[in-house]
C-alpha cells in the first residue's frame, strides 16, 4: 500500500502487533497535513528510531523518505529487522487510512489465511481496489502438475503459474445460413374488462403483486388486494401507489 498526495511525496504504513510507545517525530504535522488519507492517530517512527527497539513488531509506523528514495516494506526494511509482513493483509492496511482513502490489495496474505474484508472500513468510504499481476513465471504441461505445486509451496515465485491442461483445438467455424421468418401479430388470449373489479386473495406476496401487474397490462382498472397483515414495507407502499 501506498499513500501518494499532490506533491507525489510517498509515505509507508504498516500494523504493529504488540504495543509499544508512542515515538513523535518533528514533522508528524507535515504528514498529517501533506497526506490527507493518513490517519493521524498513529504511532510515528522513523528508522533512526526503529534501531532503537530491538525485536519490535510492527504496528503503526510512517517512514518518511528522503528526497525521491523510497524504503520498500516488504523487501529491504524487513529483511534487515525481520518484521512482519503485514502490510500484505487488508484489515490492517484499511485502518491506517482515513476517509475516503484507497486501499490497493496486490498481495496474497488474507487469501492463504482465509480473512474477509472489515466492513468498517466501506463506512469511512475508504475503496478497496484489487489488482492482479499478469507476469507469467512458470509455464508446465498436464504431466507436471504436482511439480507446479511443489514450486508454489515454496513461495519463490513472483507472477503466475500456468498449467497447460490440453491443447487448443483447432476447428472451423461453421457458418449457418440465413433462415427469415415472417412477422406474426400477436393477440392477447386473455383481456380484462375495465368496468369490472379483480379480487385477488393474499395480494401483497409476491405472486398476488405479480398477478395485479399482470391484470393492469390486460386492462384491469379496479383491483382488490385482500391481506391479513396490511401494509409492512416501503415496496407495498411503492407498489399500491
Amino acid at each position: 500500500m501506498v499513500l501518494e498526495n499532490s506533491s507525489e511525496n510517498k509515505f509507508k504504513a504498516v500494523e504493529i502487533l504488540d504495543a509499544v510507545p508512542n515515538f513523535c517525530c518533528p514533522w508528524i504535522n507535515e504528514i498529517v497535513e501533506n497526506v490527507p488519507f493518513v490517519n493521524p492517530e498513529l504511532t510515528i517512527l522513523t528508522e533512526t528510531t526503529i534501531e532503537e527497539i530491538p525485536g519490535i513488531k510492527v504496528e503503526n509506523l510512517i517512514l518518511k523518505p528522503e528526497s525521491n528514495l523510497l524504503l520498500i516494506i516488504g523487501t529491504k526494511i524487513l529483511q534487515r529487522f525481520n518484521f512482519i509482513r503485514i502490510l500484505d493483509a487488508l484489515n490492517p492496511s484499511g485502518f491506517v487510512l482515513r476517509g475516503s482513502g484507497r486501499l490497493l490489495e496486490i498481495g496474497k496474505y488474507d487469501l492463504a489465511m482465509d480473512n474477509s474484508l472489515n466492513l468498517l472500513l466501506m463506512k469511512e468510504e475508504i475503496s478497496y481496489h484489487g489488482i492482479t499481476w499478469v507476469t507469467l513465471n512458470l509455464y508446465l504441461e498436464m504431466n507436471k502438475v504436482e511439480a507446479a505445486f511443489r514450486y508454489m509451496t515454496t513461495r519463490k515465485h513472483v507472477g503466475k503459474i500456468l498449467v497447460n491442461i490440453q491443447k487448443e483445438e483447432k476447428q472451423s467455424v461453421f457458418k449457418t445460413s440465413e433462415v427469415l421468418f415472417s412477422s406474426v401479430a400477436r393477440y392477447l388470449l386473455f383481456s380484462c374488462e375495465p368496468e369490472k373489479s379483480y379480487i385477488i386473495f393474499g395480494g401483497l406476496g409476491g405472486v398476488g403483486m405479480e398477478l395485479a401487474d399482470w391484470l393492469m397490462l390486460r386492462g384491469a382498472e379496479k383491483l382488490i388486494l385482500v391481506t391479513s397483515s396490511g401494509l409492512k414495507t416501503g415496496y407495498h407502499t411503492q407498489r399500491i401507489k
